[in-house]
């Protein structure tokens, strides 16, 4: 209790004692879509359609598709420097 601050009732002060915690880590790496080669990205594409055999089962064909826009995005879309979200205060 702090009798210096008076009123109708005492103040409570309170000190909490904590260690910083570390910054959380950098945010994944995102596209810069604003420089992609969309023709190289095309052509990617078709390159691997041209010779994919589909699958019979639908998971196993959207694993595939998922699979050649990552890799038709990799050679295409180069990826934007993440930020530091760590702020001071």
């Amino acid at each position: 209790m702090d009798d210096e601050l008076t009123g109708d009732h005492f103040a409570t002060t309170t000190t909490l004692r904590m260690e910083l915690l570390p910054p959380p880590p950098r945010p994944p790496p995102r596209w810069n879509t604003k420089k992609a080669n969309w023709k190289l990205y095309q052509d990617e594409l078709q390159k691997w359609f041209s010779n994919y055999e589909p699958a019979e089962d639908i998971d196993q064909l959207n694993q595939d598709l998922t699979g050649a826009i990552q890799h038709a995005a990799e050679k295409a879309i180069p990826k934007t420097n993440p930020t530091n979200r760590h702020h001071k205060d």
